[in-house]
């Protein structure tokens, strides 16, 4: 599938919501974007844009409803409010900005890496091993429960606003 930015109209041919070109001005603006960023070349940039794009529609639950059947990804939606009542047309802002932010991470670190499990297939939290005189610590994360995405706070606090739940910032 081809590099293709949607417009605001529900397209079925989109994979993203932002430009090489957005991403690269949102960093300037800010004074730089990451090293593992700028060292990369277009294609690299449009390839973990669409990464961040898809991780993005899958984590979060959306306020509203797609704006219609056939578009590709969860950007337009019909009936997206904002805590303060403001009607979201097209592609929010905050999607955009939190594309660029989830973009820039993906390129030194997956976004949503498989967790690391033990022999008794709960998610590890921490091992420790110590050899002589012979000593094992294993704990697991929270009483078995798996977080299937990471918290990116600087990205997802920009999303508040229009995600169900409004703090809820990981999917059920």
């Amino acid at each position: 599938m081809a590099f293709t930015v949607e417009d605001g109209t529900g397209l079925s041919t989109s994979n993203t919501y932002v430009t090489v070109a957005e991403v690269n001005t949102y960093w300037t603006d800010r004074g730089g974007a990451p090293a593992a960023w700028t060292a990369l070349g277009n294609t690299a940039k449009q390839g973990l844009i669409v990464k961040a794009c898809d991780y993005l529609d899958v984590r979060f639950r959306w306020r509203g409803i797609r704006q219609n059947e056939s578009q590709n990804m969860e950007w337009p939606r019909l009936n997206a409010q904002k805590d303060d009542g403001a009607i979201v047309i097209g592609v929010p802002t905050e999607v955009k900005e939190a594309v660029a932010e989830y973009a820039t991470r993906a390129a030194s670190s997956d976004l949503a890496p498989d967790p690391s499990y033990q022999d008794e297939n709960a998610p590890l939290a921490s091992k420790r091993e110590k050899v002589g005189p012979i000593e094992v610590e294993v704990q697991f994360e929270g009483g078995g429960s798996i977080n299937t995405f990471r918290k990116y706070p600087a990205a997802d606090a920009k999303l508040r606003e229009l995600i169900q739940g409004g703090q809820r910032l990981l999917r059920a």
